[in-house]
């Protein structure tokens, strides 16, 4: 089994039953699903057509399954997906992999998907990215390749907690604004974030493989 089927399966092991996902290699030759969507990307380098083609395709095949068939994946200013009334979503992609996560809006008021390279996320950039909390965590694995990893599901769960949060309030946050506990034995995290006076939360869960990691954020009803 490839690296992405790996963490699909591990994924779809800690979602709820009802959260559809789909995601896969990004491969040459995929075509654009429909030429409203493809404007978008028209004048793009041909790596960037690739990345939104699948992303696209797995969105689709997602909407597919909830009666959506002929839908129009648009895209605000802010290049968020805009999905059909009843319907939200998320889509990631790395320069291998993409993926979709998919739920109707009678339980769910927003997803975040978010996919990451899991050793990339060197000591110095630790301060704009994490808080002192996650920091003073990161500092006790004495393992490198653990910590690395590690650090690579925190800050890949704030990507999905932003995805998850900007179509609902509009705003931005400082990456070291929120924090993430994680537990290894659920696979399931928690993240917290400062909002109008008091700390919100939100729930989530991931997946860790050899060379990458993927977070999903849900704000149930």
């Amino acid at each position: 089994m490839d690296e992405i089927s790996k963490l699909l399966t591990a994924m779809r092991s800690s979602l709820d039953e009802d959260i559809l996902l789909a995601g896969g290699i990004i491969k040459d030759g995929v075509q654009p699903v429909n030429d409203k969507e493809w404007q978008y990307v028209v004048s793009a380098s041909p790596k960037r057509q690739q990345e939104f083609s699948c992303g696209r395709l797995y969105a689709h095949r997602l909407l597919d399954q909830v009666g959506f068939t002929d839908f129009v994946i648009g895209r605000d200013s802010q290049g968020c997906p805009q999905w059909p009334d009843g319907v939200v979503g998320s889509i990631s992609h790395t320069s291998d992999f993409c993926v979709a996560l998919l739920a109707k809006s009678i339980r769910y008021t927003s997803l975040g998907i978010d996919l990451e390279l899991s050793g990339r996320l060197k000591a110095s950039l630790w301060p704009r990215l994490f808080a002192r909390s996650e920091i003073r965590q990161l500092e006790q694995i004495s393992d490198a390749a653990r910590r690395m990893r590690h650090a690579a599901i925190i800050f890949s769960a704030k990507e999905a907690f932003y995805k998850c949060d900007y179509p609902l309030n509009h705003r931005c946050y400082e990456f070291t604004d929120a924090e993430v506990a994680l537990d290894e034995t659920t696979r399931c995290l928690q993240l917290s974030i400062s909002r109008d006076g008091g700390r919100v939360e939100y729930g989530g869960c991931y997946a860790a493989g050899m060379t990458h990691v993927m977070t999903a954020i849900v704000s149930s009803r």
